[in-house]
């Protein structure tokens, strides 16, 4: 199922009165909020909803943004606006997704080691482990917050602003895809049948100056524990200097690993605990834990995505949001997935 943070719905418009304002109202669109003119919205009933980070194309109808096209939160009057709210025909279906229509293009931030960058060119690897492996993505508690039982315990961490990684011991799907003939040769008579793969968020690659390469030599016990439990696939985020616009304290140079996830040879994924405690044995780092035995409230949820990083030397830094984990794996019908979701701080987007 596509993120819902890559569709643009047609949505029921009902408005709230702003209390800080005469001339502005509140449209609320599950579980975020947009701030609107009043008098921009008499007689209307239908909106598409855009969410933050969202691009718009660069058409005359959205000159008034003055060519900051990409949506963010802002608030106004002390009130949060969560993104962007258009008129739409009255006859519009709801629940009908214009991004398309729109041309609408989804935020995402530049990956390291793409042609051009400092820190490394990453190539992509012709060999890919052989496994069934989906891009790694969550939802967002805001559209799903029933996903969650109101009171259920949940672990949660801290989102950190990055760059995906993923590691592997898995067989290639290929047995000589991408090698040298040299390389070739050597597998020919190696009895091992096994390798080490590194991957970014999208993409498997090469051995070579990239910050995904440096990690796995920063940090060798992720390739032992890789060994330990082939065919588990351990995700992580990479940060530091040069990553992101957030660079938590680190040096000049200086990039930093943290696990997040650990998924299991059946495709399902460990238990949040579970994973935690068995990077622990290995003493990978984990995101910071926020509250290991949270009790499910919404409105508390939001408060806890705001704030400063629990990173070691970057309690100066906000807080890019938090990942909310059920204590024992469960699918949701709604999700179409297991449920595991993400809250992004407001604070983060009306900076970032």
């Amino acid at each position: 199922m596509e993120n819902s943070t890559h569709r643009a719905e047609v949505v029921n418009v009902v408005l709230e009165k702003h209390k800080n304002a005469d001339l502005l109202s509140i449209a609320r669109i599950d579980n975020y909020q947009c701030v609107v003119k009043t008098e921009d919205w008499a007689g209307k009933t239908k909106g598409i909803y855009v969410c933050p980070d969202t691009i718009l194309p660069d058409k005359p109808e959205y000159a008034w943004l003055g060519g900051k096209l990409r949506i963010k939160a802002r608030k106004f009057r002390n009130e949060w606006s969560e993104g962007l709210l258009l008129p739409a025909p009255e006859d519009a279906v709801v629940g009908t997704d214009m991004f398309e229509t729109l041309q609408l293009t989804h935020y995402e931030p530049g990956e390291p080691g793409r042609p051009g960058s400092k820190l490394g060119r990453a190539r992509e690897y012709e060999r890919h482990p052989n496994l069934s492996i989906p891009v790694y993505d969550l939802e967002t508690a805001k559209k799903y917050a029933g996903c969650f039982e109101p009171g259920e315990p949940l672990f949660l961490t801290e989102k950190i602003h990055g760059c995906g990684s993923k590691y592997v011991y898995a067989r290639p799907r290929h047995k000589y895809r991408g090698l040298s003939l040299i390389e070739r040769v050597k597998k020919f008579f190696s009895k091992q049948e096994y390798e080490f793969f590194i991957g970014s968020r999208k993409r498997w690659l090469r051995d070579g100056d990239n910050v995904w390469y440096k990690i796995s030599k920063l940090y060798p016990q992720i390739e032992r524990f890789c060994k330990d439990y082939p065919d588990h696939i351990l995700y992580g985020e990479i940060f530091g200097s040069g990553i992101q616009s957030l660079q938590y304290g680190k040096n000049p140079g200086e990039i930093a690993f943290a696990a997040f996830d650990i998924r299991l040879p059946d495709g399902k994924y460990m238990d949040v605990l579970d994973a935690f405690n068995l990077a622990g044995e290995y003493t990978i780092p984990y995101v910071p834990v926020i509250d290991a035995a949270f009790k499910y409230d919404l409105e508390e949820l939001k408060k806890l995505a705001d704030g400063s990083s629990l990173i070691p030397g970057a309690q100066h830094q906000i807080r890019e949001g938090l990942v909310a984990s059920v204590l024992q794996e469960r699918y949701s019908d709604r999700l179409r997935g297991r449920v595991k979701l993400k809250l992004v701080s407001n604070e983060y987007l009306q900076k970032a």
